[in-house]
């Protein structure tokens, strides 16, 4: 539960404009960094939200999100193609 709150504590307390972009970075080490356009909100450092949050959007079945989902299996292809 700790890790749950940990990750929703990160996020914006108000609502995000319409032209600004959350990022969410899997880094070497494990954790995952978020941000808000340039400026970073925080890290997650617990394992299994990282794998699940990921796991939601990678998931072909019902991707959270269609463009998120399409734009992450081309930029593996890009990387694999090179």
């Amino acid at each position: 539960m700790d890790g749950i709150m940990e990750f929703k504590s990160l996020f914006p307390k108000g609502k995000i404009n319409v032209g600004q972009a959350m990022y969410f970075r899997k880094m070497a080490d494990g954790t995952m960094v978020i941000q808000l356009d340039e400026e970073v909100l925080g890290t997650v450092r617990n394992g299994w939200v990282i794998e699940s949050f990921f796991m939601g959007y990678l998931d072909g079945q019902k991707p959270l999100s269609e463009r998120a989902w399409t734009s992450i299996a081309q930029g593996i292809q890009d990387l694999l193609l090179q």
